[in-house]
This record gives C-alpha cells, structure tokens and sequence, in this order.
C-alpha cells in the first residue's frame, strides 16, 4: 500500500464504501505494528494481526501491549 499508489487508491476506496454503508472496516492480517499505525488514521476501526492457531497459545503468554498501539487510536476504534 505503501509503494504503490494503486494499493492505496484501492484501499481508500474500500473504506469510503464501507463508511457509506455506515459498516465497520477492520484491516485484517496486519503483520506489524507500523502497518497498524499507518492504516488505523486513514479510516479502519480496527485491525487484526494474524497468528496461526497453533502458535497462539505462546503468543498469548508472552504478548505485550505494544504502547504505540494506543498513540495512533482514534476514539472510536478498537483493540
């Protein structure tokens, strides 16, 4: 979404239909907190980071709040 401009046209375009619709828009499988921070300020409510279903149990023992998680959340979204 980044590098090409037709991504982040795309992207826009998917957001402003779902706001029209009054739905939700929940990025999901974002892999690392900076495309989180990027993409929760142009328009999603939320975002998933994606962890495969044997490895949660481990990840949910030694996950952190990642503090600049907070620092890009609107009012409205969600963690």
């Amino acid at each position: 979404m980044n590098i090409n401009p037709d991504n982040s046209a795309l992207v826009e375009g998917i957001i402003s239909l779902s706001k029209a619709f009054n739905r939700e828009v929940i990025a999901k499988g974002v892999e690392t907190t900076s495309h989180g921070i990027v993409l929760i300020p142009i328009g999603y409510d939320c975002v998933q980071r994606s962890v495969l279903a044997k490895a949660l149990p481990h990840w949910l023992k030694q996950y952190k709040f990642d503090p600049p998680w907070r620092l890009s959340r609107k009012s409205t979204a969600t963690y």
